[in-house]
């Protein structure tokens, strides 16, 4: 088993803007396994306007893709998640069966392009408040809050915790986004570095 967890994927088949099929999902863990992670959190998107119809799909996927690693003999536990589309009824998603990550505390946020929402601080605090851990999924990639150093900062002081892509560092997504990510790694704020692998 490798060493590394991955804590923001989109290798669950069929649900999202991920992985396609059961076929490329296997690819992707295999692919994993040889860059030495050894568990995967798989988090599909959970946009606003989805219902428990939608996490109950995500959850029979699940059971489908576990079996098929099994039968594959592919070494990488998997776990399931969801990475949250910023909402209003957060507290609701979050307590669906997979609206935390690996059955932990841990919430993935996801932040909708545009402006900020004026919401954002109380519904993180709401998230806290009810004893979740909210993670803050690639912040470095959000145009606003990239120009807001000083709001990510706070946000960071009321005890959100911050996840950074690998691409970014590397510059897949542009200088800006990894002049942020940079930015982010070296003032101590990055909690967690993940994939956010969508594909091959």
């Amino acid at each position: 088993m490798g060493e590394f967890v991955d804590i923001h994927s989109h290798v669950l088949p069929a649900v999202d803007d991920g992985s396609p099929s059961i076929e490329v999902s296997l690819e992707m863990l295999r692919r994993a396994a040889e860059e030495n992670i050894g568990a995967l959190v798989l988090t599909p998107h959970m946009k606003a306007g989805d219902g428990p119809e939608v996490e109950e799909l995500h959850r029979v996927r699940f059971g489908e893709l576990c079996q098929a690693v099994k039968e594959a003999n592919v070494p990488v536990e998997l776990h399931l998640g969801c990475e949250i589309a910023f909402r209003f009824n957060m507290l609701e998603v979050v307590s669906w069966p997979s609206g935390h990550l690996a059955d932990g505390r841990y919430v993935l946020i996801d932040l909708p392009p545009g402006p900020l929402s004026p919401g954002l601080e109380q519904g993180f605090f709401e998230l806290r408040s009810a004893g979740y851990r909210p993670i803050l999924a690639h912040p470095e990639r959000h145009r606003q809050l990239a120009r807001d150093p000083d709001k990510m900062g706070r946000l960071r002081e009321q005890d959100l915790l911050l996840q950074v892509n690998v691409g970014s560092l590397l510059g897949r997504f542009g200088a800006r986004a990894q002049g942020i990510a940079e930015m982010i790694v070296s003032r101590g704020w990055a909690d967690f570095v993940a994939s956010d692998g969508h594909d091959l």
